[in-house]
């Protein structure tokens, strides 16, 4: 199964997870290739961060949108992640709000 980095978009990923989504608009860059407009599951998203916090902006930008009124988030930005690398990120489920 492939995995992606998550370049932008960890606060909308939680909420959209929080929300009950089973996916999540997304585009992917490769490099030197054009990138790739999709919906991608939350099984193959990793994040550079382990926690979010759920502060104002939090509230306001992400979790009132996604979960109150009930719109899809925008997109996030993803790039290819190596399988030998996935040690270094947590992945999108595991991400805690605090």
């Amino acid at each position: 199964m492939p995995a992606y980095r998550i370049e932008s978009g960890v606060r909308r990923c939680v909420a959209a997870i929080r929300a009950g989504r089973i996916d999540i608009p997304a585009i992917i860059f490769y490099g030197g290739r054009p990138s790739v407009r999709c919906r991608i599951g939350f099984d193959e998203l990793y994040s550079p961060k382990s926690s979010v916090p759920r502060d104002g902006r939090y509230i306001t930008n992400t979790e009132y949108p996604t979960l109150v009124l009930g719109t899809d988030p925008p997109e996030i930005e993803l790039s290819p992640l190596d399988a030998r690398h996935l040690r270094y990120y947590t992945p999108i489920h595991s991400v805690t709000l605090t």
